[in-house]
């Protein structure tokens, strides 16, 4: 995840530039994140459009036809669509291979405390999720439920796919890849602590937001240490097919007494212990603060602005109704 190589000439970073033109590659950064936050807006609104006007044409409403499992496929892969364009608008614009943006060989190593990552955060760490729920449910919100296509028999598989694997796949590639090999030379606790910021806001969902922005420093700690973004792909799948799985078998969901407290304490220890290793002793990759954020920050505005606004949106429409 090298951030200069592949750049035009004058594009390398460099301690003493702060100026956005005099650091592009970490400017681009900056763009594709606004980009695909606005891409995610404009699909979803084609979606939206195209939905009613299918919906008239075969005499439903559009509350129904959103309940077929055709649709509730393709509202999945509505970002991923608008994730795909704009990585392809990247590698083509500014010539970068996938090697240079983390498709990378890495120590196996890695792919182990990816998992025991996925399975620290899941478990030890769903009380943030379920806590913040709570709360804003004591003040009237309603959570929306996820209208997750069939899980039934090999329908499962494909939910697999497209809630899972795909959306690692693409939002790692965007985050951990694309935008965090711009940017790593502002050190690599500003560079986990935004990349968790990117990530959370650019769910939009208030529920979820402290545990996207925790899942999303993690998942940039284990990508900057292992030098590749396979990594956290491996923890972000994981972490999603877990949850599938629970919604399928309830094995979590069930899970009560004794045994409920011996899964959270193996998890939260599996994650102090991956933490601890990643951030104390294994230097690998490590950084200081040798870059400006400022280059980055002012293109990835107008994303977190908009990322934001839609987020209390959401958060507003979950008390009105």
């Amino acid at each position: 995840m090298d951030t200069n190589k592949g750049a035009p000439a004058g594009a390398q970073n460099k301690g003493q530039n702060h100026s956005l033109f005099e650091q592009p590659r970490k400017a681009a950064s900056g763009i594709v994140y606004s980009g695909a936050v606005a891409a995610m807006l404009i699909f979803s609104l084609v979606y939206a459009v195209t939905l009613a006007l299918v919906a008239q044409a075969l005499g439903m409403t559009t509350a129904q036809l959103q309940q077929t499992q055709a649709c509730r496929y393709i509202s999945y892969l509505v970002s991923d669509a608008a994730f795909l364009a704009v990585i392809a608008a990247f590698v083509k614009i500014y010539k970068e291979g996938p090697k240079q943006f983390g498709f990378c060989a890495f120590r196996p190593r890695y792919a182990v405390l990816a998992l025991l990552l996925a399975f620290g955060t899941l478990f030890s760490l769903n009380w943030v999720n379920t806590g913040l729920a709570a709360l804003l449910e004591r003040f009237g919100y309603t959570v929306p439920a996820a209208d997750l296509p069939s899980l039934e028999g090999a329908g499962f598989f494909g939910v697999l796919l497209v809630v899972a694997l795909l959306p690692a796949f693409f939002e790692e590639t965007l985050l951990r890849g694309i935008v965090l090999s711009g940017i790593k030379d502002c050190g690599t606790v500003a560079v986990c602590l935004l990349s968790g910021l990117l990530f959370a806001v650019l769910h939009m969902n208030p529920v979820q937001t402290v545990y996207q922005f925790i899942c999303g420093c993690l998942f940039a700690l284990i990508a900057v240490r292992s030098g590749s973004v396979i990594p956290s792909m491996i923890a972000h799948f994981a972490n999603n097919a877990v949850i599938l799985l629970d919604a399928k078998f309830l094995f979590f969901t069930n899970l009560s007494g004794t045994p409920l407290y011996i899964l959270c304490a193996l998890s939260a220890a599996a994650l102090l212990a991956v933490l601890a290793w990643l951030a104390f002793f294994d230097k690998s990759n490590a950084r200081k603060k040798e870059g400006a954020v400022k280059p980055f920050l002012v293109p990835a505005a107008v994303g977190l602005a908009v990322g934001a606004l839609v987020w209390a949106v959401n958060l507003a429409s979950g008390f009105g109704g």
